[in-house]
């Protein structure tokens, strides 16, 4: 199961961490790096929204999350960077 509010409840510090993970990815000097930096903020923040404990289960977690799904597929409709940035990382 899912709960976005488990975010927003965690230990600010780690709550922190994610956050400046996110911020100062793409100050990173490769995108090797800003990469690694990101996947550490959204490993991060799946492991507190979904609660599970590996990445297979967290992924299918949010895959089966009816809100996260319309929200992407209103971006992909709606946002042609979005689309654009999917497409690149997808390649």
């Amino acid at each position: 199961m899912v709960d976005f509010s488990n975010f927003q409840n965690m230990d600010p510090e780690a709550r922190d961490v994610v956050q400046d993970l996110m911020l100062h990815a793409q100050q990173l000097g490769s995108n090797f790096m800003s990469f690694i930096s990101v996947w550490m903020a959204f490993n991060g923040w799946m492991a507190s929204v979904t609660e599970e404990d590996t990445d297979a289960k967290m992924v299918n977690a949010l895959a089966s999350n009816a809100r996260l799904t319309k929200a992407f597929e209103s971006l992909m409709k709606g946002s042609p960077q979005f689309r654009d940035d999917v497409a690149e990382f997808s390649s």
